[in-house]
């Protein structure tokens, strides 16, 4: 226990003096040093602390004066009786920009420091430069002051590499971070024991414990525990107004720096080189005019000035106001140069004139100067600072000024009548010694604080505030403020006007820009507050407008906590006066709502930390006396349950998304009102559902709503109890009742719905049986459904659906709960077999619902369904005689479910006015799909019996009533068959071995022929010729082994694509193509036929967009019926005329003639439109974009070949073919090089040159210059020349033997138009993805032709112009530290370059297998060391860099094997270059350097991957 208070000193190096302050832990100060540089220094020309060269603007501080001065302080401290050896820490502050540079030998000689000698005698050579630069040098930004001030990237907390490279000069960044040294994070870090010179000389206690340092503006604030509404005024040489904010907010007018003590938190600045010296000038000319006055301070004559002169020197209405600019030195904000500058400003005629008539100088000066600092200062600072209160302006809560000036009280008073201070103007009982005490308190937080405790919160502990500071001003005076009710008006004007739909366009603009800016301003929400409970009240919309402003700020973290508590209080005053007197409602419902949504933000800040009356306040507007206990004021008892709702949408809602913080707030919120109200709110719906059940539904309603969604996450006991129940029961019995008021229908639901939510609750399986059955819930469900609403009136038009649905969610919560506590592998027998007879009882409720006519009530009960019908097909592989017992339930479920699955009576199919019920209704078959197949996998058999019977009764029936049978029948049958494809076909088709491959195929192909064999054709509705089709196609092997039926499908095919609904029509021509392809091999020639029979499809006519409609895309298919999706489709008529063309049994010649009628009505068709689409013609652009599209579709349907592919299943093209479609190519060609200028023909033409490759083969190789001419030039996109080179890729790969000589001719010239897209800048998030993509593809190419033996086309004569253009786009590729995967391709290009280039391998890898002798390119080696290594380093050493990000461990993956594979070509000659060169110019020692060479020559290539990965991840570390 240490009997004597230990004591911490702060140092402040300031401008003209150094001090020391010391302090105890309790924060008490004892002794002050002060080492005065002009009058205590000895042997420097100095003035003001610092040597002027005013030729040059130079001001900078000898720093030996400064080592003199810290042993002269602490000489000081000494013989004022300190006992150091009771001091355990120090800390201190230092001026800006002051830098010292070490020399070379610094630590030697600090490390030899000799008690009997002082620091200067011994550290006099021990500085590379023997000055330091001060804050006011006006020179252009050397290493000093950048290193001072503007280097650091406050978002990232780190050295801002761009802005290093910038100073480091041909030095280096590295060079220069090593001179910065480390960063200290943690404020309060212990950075070691005090030297041995200090425990010597001055008897220092060895243990005093050394905290870092900090700015001397940062230190500041750390003299008190500063508000985040409060500033600091520092009147010191320089003038520095402060403040501390967690918001980031930085502006050219402002410094903003990370907290010194508080990550998360910033300290702003605005900082002024004109302070106390630009001051003292006026003072000495005053008393230079008036002589000196014999008081001590030399301040008074310029104080009388001050406090003499009127405010702007206007001394009547009719004179000028005087405004004045004092800088000796050069300003900083704002940037200007030394000099005076007087104003004159003529209110009347608002003008400002630049001149010094009327000034009684220098008097007058002595309010302008003050004036001019602190208006700046307000100016500037107004973005920062908040309004205290509604009616008063934005200004800080208090003002405490520190540093010299804060001694003069004319100061201290023009301060708080222009910056303000609600609560006056402070200053610190030592201010002038601010720097000081917060140095000394950074070293008692550092030594005396908690784990994690933040500075803020250790020093309030120990702050007393009326030791430390005294009130030296007032602050506002409203009298002095004058303009809020005009403001007030402009707003409620604006908003009128913003929202007046008969308002000028231009003059509702200008009121909307208005309020933005009102929203954004941090003062504007006090004029709303004002605005909002205002009597005479505005208009509805301007207060609705008026509370969502004050609701947003708030929101928006624009109103800090004590505006806040302003918010609530006008907030509940307003209630309290106009909801709690029993009187009419005050507002309407959408006022009351945006009310109750600010209370409740309220809510969520102030209650947790002291608005713990919040429940109490909003229950006293309840009665209409405070005394009563009656609960009869009814608009007090509605806003009371409007707010009761919005607190649990706010923090119970679970259908809301929370982030992890916000859940996190949510969850703290309900634990403190399940601690201190919810029984009294529990007692208040009880209350108020007993007292108003017969007299207004709306609070009924209400209460039961609260009751509902509190219930989920409050004690079930609170709810579950008699009187409640008996209430809510009373509430049921309205459903009986065959006629209700308006609005019973909704308390009716709403009490049921208390019951779901009771259900819905999370609890044990076995408390939510026994729950269901104490509830009796069944015969609850029993008695809604037999109610007139739901039974007598089911299929009227009465029927009410609301209802139904309403109950239905009832049903299934309950058995959801029910199967469940079945399921739980922890529920006991007895709650199994509870459940189980619950589940038996609720079985006819399940599928009363279920098959309700209204799909929206089918579809509330399908996730019970789908549980129950799970849980079945668990036990029926688990426990088959359980499973046996639930049998029963699986017949009528999925009867039901089939029934659900046929369109009702009422539906039109095809209409557009139920497109929106036809999707519904689509979607409602996919869950029910979902249902079947559950039932399929739990009792196959029985699944297979009932579709059949569905299915075959329907063929029967088709026999026996021909078309007089139901559409909608059919369509079942036919839907039915689609889906049963699930089961038939699950082992990929319906045949294995020519056998079916299991009984449900077996049926599946007995109902494909019915249905084929049936008159089933004759049925001419759109739906069921759709579903016929489809089922076709999907069982399209069922054909394969009935050919004899292939020509009548095909024939109905042939009809159907001439459909006269469109949407058949074009959903036939893609499955026309489907089928046909398909059956390729088995249709005989009926080429002529088909080609006949489609003609008049086959003629294209492009439409232009209509206005409006989006033109970019030509493949859009955003609505079934548009020009573009109709073409779509229309294209794969062109492919199944190919497809059928070239079938086998289609000679080659007759197979060419085919093409040929096809392609010469094309060619006819561009012919006509070239001209006109040459002069820009949007449709004849259109046409033969369409027309180029045709032809490439064409191509596919004939070839499905590609080159360098030996699949059996695809044979190259018949030279007949090639033939025909080399016609195609070149006139392909002509129209792209007669229209490449316009994008859609360029796409068109990439993809019919993609189609041709399979067609043409290797005859279109000698095209390549001209199609590279035309799809990339100077108008192609990035994406475009992506997609391209992939290409390119295709094409060397399927030609690499025939392709070298035309590469060779073309490589120059296509790459420059590639590097041409890649230096081009992107342009926003889509060039940007772009750009990455065309980067990759382009070393995707490099690697297809160095992976193809092409490589010696990069470096032949013909390219070797481009080369180094190559390898540097790829090492720039291998740095981008924002882009690991390209990083990782260029990293495998330099390896394929350096396996290809490098020569035969000199050091093996065993992991290689058999080598392959490879001559070497030569000098390559060199390049190879001196160019692709330092590259693996490149992208590690990047500050941003994360080792561990899984993509940059792929990429350093492959710079390891870059590495290694340089190793297996070069050996120890690599080796060498590694241990010499490369890895001490990393700053690595011996031991490391050893270590990576011993894995580099050790390991295998995969080894060394994963080392080097880890390697460098430890180095990151």
């Amino acid at each position: 226990m240490e009997l004597i208070d230990p004591l911490y000193i702060g140092f402040d190096l300031s401008t003209q003096q150094l001090k020391a302050l010391v302090a105890t832990s309790e924060l008490k100060v004892v002794q002050v040093a002060k080492f005065d540089f002009d009058t205590d220094s000895c042997g420097f020309a100095i003035k003001n602390g610092v040597i002027t060269n005013e030729v040059e603007h130079e001001i900078f501080a000898p720093v030996s004066m400064w080592i003199q001065a810290l042993d002269g302080v602490l000489r000081m401290l000494k013989d004022q009786g300190l006992d150091f050896s009771h001091v355990k820490g120090v800390s201190g502050a230092g001026q800006q920009h002051g830098s010292v540079y070490w020399s070379l030998d610094a630590e030697a000689r600090l490390t030899a420091l000799e008690k009997d000698k002082t620091l200067e005698e011994q550290l006099y050579e021990a500085f590379s430069h023997p000055f330091s630069p001060n804050w006011q040098d006006a020179t252009p930004l050397d290493i000093s002051d950048v290193c001072g001030m503007n280097i650091w990237n406050i978002k990232r907390n780190t050295f801002d590499d761009r802005l290093l490279e910038l100073c480091a000069g041909s030095f280096g960044v590295e060079d220069l971070k090593l001179k910065l040294g480390d960063v200290a994070q943690d404020g309060g870090m212990h950075l070691g024991k005090i030297a041995k010179y200090f425990v010597e000389r001055y008897s220092f206690n060895p243990d005093c414990t050394v905290i870092p340092s900090t700015g001397d503006n940062p230190a500041t604030i750390l003299a008190l525990p500063l508000r985040p509404s409060d500033a600091i005024v520092s009147l010191g040489t320089s003038t520095t107004f402060l403040m501390s904010t967690p918001h980031y907010k930085p502006d050219t007018s402002t410094h903003f720096f990370n907290h010194p003590t508080t990550p998360g938190l910033y300290m702003f600045m605005l900082c002024y080189k004109n302070g106390s010296l630009a001051r003292e000038q006026v003072r000495d000319a005053i008393d230079s005019k008036l002589g000196k006055n014999n008081s001590s301070d030399p301040w008074t004559n310029f104080d009388r000035a001050v406090l003499s002169t009127p405010s702007m020197g206007q001394k009547t209405g009719s004179d000028l106001m005087k405004m004045g600019l004092f800088f000796p030195r050069p300003e900083i904000v704002p940037n200007l140069r030394d000099g005076q500058w007087r104003f004159g400003y003529d209110p009347k005629a608002d003008t400002l004139t630049e001149s010094d008539s009327g000034w009684d100088r220098p008097l007058d000066e002595a309010r302008a100067i003050v004036e001019s600092q602190m208006l700046s200062l307000r100016l500037r600072s107004r973005g920062l600072t908040q309004n205290p209160s509604a009616d008063i302006p934005a200004q800080p809560q208090r003002v405490y000024l520190v540093g010299g000036g804060s001694r003069n009280k004319a100061i201290a008073q023009l301060a708080g009548e222009i910056l303000g201070g609600i609560d006056g103007v402070y200053r610190l009982d030592v201010g002038e010694n601010a720097c000081a005490l917060g140095a000394a308190y950074k070293a008692v937080w550092g030594l005396k604080r908690q784990s994690g405790q933040t500075f803020e919160d250790f020093i309030s502990r120990r702050w007393r505030e009326e030791e430390f500071v005294q009130k030296i001003a007032d602050g506002y005076q409203r009298e002095r403020q004058p303009g809020w009710p005009k403001m007030e008006d402009q707003v409620a004007n604006a908003i009128e006007i913003a929202w007046n739909h008969s308002s000028d366009q231009a003059i509702k603009a200008q009121a909307f820009d208005y309020l933005n800016q009102l929203r954004s301003d941090p003062s504007g929400w006090q004029v709303c507050l004002s605005i909002f409970i205002k009597t005479p009240r505005h208009s509805d919309i301007v207060r609705h407008v008026a509370l969502e402003v004050v609701n947003s700020a708030a929101e928006a973290g624009l109103i800090d906590s004590q505006g806040l508590g302003l918010v609530k209080d006008s907030l509940m005053a307003y209630l309290l006066q106009f909801y709690g007197s029993g009187g009419p409602v005050p507002d309407t419902s959408n006022i009351q709502n945006k009310i109750a949504q600010t209370i409740t933000f309220l809510f969520s800040v102030l209650y947790p930390i002291g608005w713990v009356t919040f429940f109490d306040d909003l229950l006293r507007l309840t009665s209409e006396t405070q005394s009563s206990s009656l609960w009869d004021n009814l608009p007090g008892i509605i806003f009371y349950l409007r707010v009761i709702n919005s607190v649990h949408d706010e923090i119970g809602d679970v259908l809301v998304s929370r982030s992890r913080a916000e859940q996190d707030k949510a969850n703290t919120l309900k634990d403190l009102i399940r601690e201190r109200d919810m029984r009294k709110i529990a007692n208040s719906w009880q209350e108020i559902l007993s007292q108003w059940q017969n007299r207004n539904e709306q609070v009924v309603e209400m209460s039961l709503k609260a009751v509902g969604s509190w219930v989920s996450w409050i004690d079930i006991a609170l709810v579950v109890n008699q009187p409640m129940l008996d209430l809510l029961f009373r509430q049921l019995s309205r459903a009986q009742k065959p006629d209700l008021r308006d609005g019973e229908e909704k308390v009716r639901d709403s009490a049921i719905d208390v019951f779901t939510e009771i259900i819905g609750k999370k609890m044990k399986a076995e408390d939510k049986i026994d729950m269901i059955m104490f509830l009796d819930l069944e015969s609850i469900v029993a008695q809604l459904s037999r109610s007139p609403p739901l039974h007598d009136n089911r299929f009227t038009s009465k029927y009410d659906t609301d209802f139904a649905e309403t109950v239905a969610k009832l049903v299934n919560i309950t058995v959801v709960d029910i199967v469940r506590a079945l399921d739980c592998e922890s529920s006991d027998i007895q709650t199994k077999e509870k459940a189980s007879i619950l589940l038996q009882s609720f079985l006819p409720h399940i599928l009363r619902f279920f098959s309700d006519e209204y799909d929206e009530i089918c579809s509330t009960v399908i996730p019970c369904v789908n549980d129950l019908l799970s849980y079945s097909r668990k036990i029926s592989k688990s426990n088959p005689p359980l499973a046996a017992q639930h049998s029963t339930m699986l017949l009528p479920i999925l009867k039901a479910i089939i029934s659900k699955m046929r369109y009702d009576e009422t539906s039109s199919w095809g209409d557009e006015d139920g497109e929106t019920d036809e999707a519904e209704f689509q979607e409602l078959r996919k869950r029910l799909h979902i249902l079947q197949q559950i039932i399929a996998t739990a009792n196959e058999q029985l699944y297979i019996d009932v579709v059949w019977d569905v299915v075959g009764t329907t063929f029967v029936n088709i026999r026996q009533a021909g078309t007089r049978l139901d559409w909608r029948d059919l369509d079942l049958a036919l839907h039915e068959m689609f889906l049963f494809g699930d089961l038939a076909v699950r082992a990929g088709d319906l045949y294995t071995k020519n056998k079916p491959n299991n009984i449900a195929a077996e049926r599946l192909i007995e109902m494909m022929l019915r249905m084929v064999e049936s008159d089933i054709r004759s049925f001419t509705h759109p739906a069921t010729q759709l579903q016929y089709m489809e089922i076709c196609v999907r069982y399209s092997s069922f054909f394969e082994h009935h050919t004899r039926l292939i020509p009548g499908v095909l024939e109905s095919f042939l009809q159907l694509v001439h459909h006269p609904t469109k949407k058949v029509k074009t959903r036939s021509w893609y499955l026309f193509q489907r089928l046909v392809k398909h059956l390729r091999t088995h249709i005989g020639n009926i080429a002529q036929t088909v080609i006949e029979a489609l003609g008049d499809l086959l003629v294209i006519q492009a439409e232009v967009p209509s206005a409006g409609s989006d033109a970019d895309e030509m493949s859009s298919e955003d609505h079934e019926g548009s020009a573009d999706a109709v073409f779509n489709c229309q294209l794969y008529l062109f492919e199944a005329v190919g497809s059928i063309c070239s079938t086998i049994a289609v000679p080659p010649d007759k197979q060419a003639l085919y093409a040929q009628s096809v392609m010469n009505l094309i060619f006819v068709d561009m012919e006509m439109n070239l001209a006109s689409a040459k002069s820009n013609d949007e449709r004849s652009l259109l046409q033969i974009h369409h027309d180029i599209m045709a032809l490439g579709t064409l191509a596919r349907g004939f070839s499905d070949w590609m080159p360098g592919t030996n699949a059996p299943s695809t044979i190259p093209p018949v030279p007949e073919i090639s033939e025909a479609f080399f016609q195609v190519s070149e006139v392909t060609l002509v129209a792209l090089e007669s229209l490449k200028m316009s994008f859609n023909i360029r796409t068109a033409s990439r993809f019919a040159f993609s189609r041709l490759i399979g067609v043409l083969g290797s005859r279109i190789l000698p095209q390549l210059p001209r199609w590279i001419d035309g799809l990339l030039n100077q108008t192609s996109s990035k994406d475009e020349m992506a997609l391209f080179l992939r290409l390119l890729d295709q094409v060397i790969f399927g030609f690499k033997g025939e392709i070298y000589g035309i590469l060779d001719t073309l490589l120059t010239p296509f790459l420059q138009r590639v590097f041409s897209g890649i230096a081009d800048p992107a342009s926003g998030t889509d060039d940007e993805i772009q750009l990455a993509e065309l980067k990759r593809e382009y070393l995707n190419f490099l690697l297809a032709v160095l992976n193809n033996d092409l490589g010696s086309v990069i470096i032949s004569q013909a390219n070797q112009p481009i080369f180094e253009i190559v390898i540097a786009t790829i090492e720039l590729f291998a740095k981008d530290v924002d882009d690991f995967t390209t990083a990782k391709m260029a990293f495998l290009v330099l390896s394929k370059m350096a396996s290809s280039w490098g020569g035969p391998d000199i050091a093996p890898d065993p992991s290689n297998g058999v080598y392959i002798t490879q001559s070497a390119l030569p000098g390559f080696s060199h390049f190879m060391i001196t160019r692709f290594s330092p590259l693996c380093w490149a992208l590690p050493i990047t500050p941003t860099f994360n080792s561990k990000d899984a993509q940059a461990r792929q990429a350093l993956a492959e710079a390891g094997g870059l590495q290694k594979t340089i190793y297996s070509k070069t050996g120890a000659e690599y080796v060498q270059y590694l241990r010499d060169r490369e890895l001490p110019g990393m700053g690595m020692g011996a031991d490391l350097i050893e270590e990576y060479l011993d894995a580099l020559s050790r390991m295998d290539m995969k080894g060394f991957r994963h080392f080097f990965q880890s390697f460098i991840q430890r180095l990151s570390a």
